[in-house]
């Protein structure tokens, strides 16, 4: 299927070359691991803080109202989202 062109070595040589490649950049260092803990711990804290929120809502005004509250406040984060890539997409028109 594929032919070897006069004079240029085959692709299974090049081979070897690119796993010594792949095998020096597989290495994660603590910078990386110590940002992905740190996201983990306030995602987790965020979390509680809107559980505990979300709960108190239930208690005072019913679930209905909270679940209400809940899609709106999802809704407006949606809303403002779709105007951000709106823009962004109106900027890479216009230039």
């Amino acid at each position: 299927m594929w032919r070897q062109a006069d004079g240029c070595e085959s692709v299974s040589s090049m081979k070897s070359v690119l796993k010594g490649a792949s095998e020096e950049g597989n290495e994660l260092g603590f910078k990386f691991w110590a940002k992905m803990a740190g996201v983990l711990v306030v995602g987790a804290i965020a979390c509680f803080i809107l559980l505990i929120l979300f709960t108190r809502a239930i208690y005072a005004w019913g679930s209905l109202i909270a679940f209400g509250l809940l899609v709106a406040i999802v809704l407006f984060a949606a809303w403002l989202h779709d105007r951000k890539e709106v823009q962004q997409y109106e900027e890479t028109i216009n230039s």
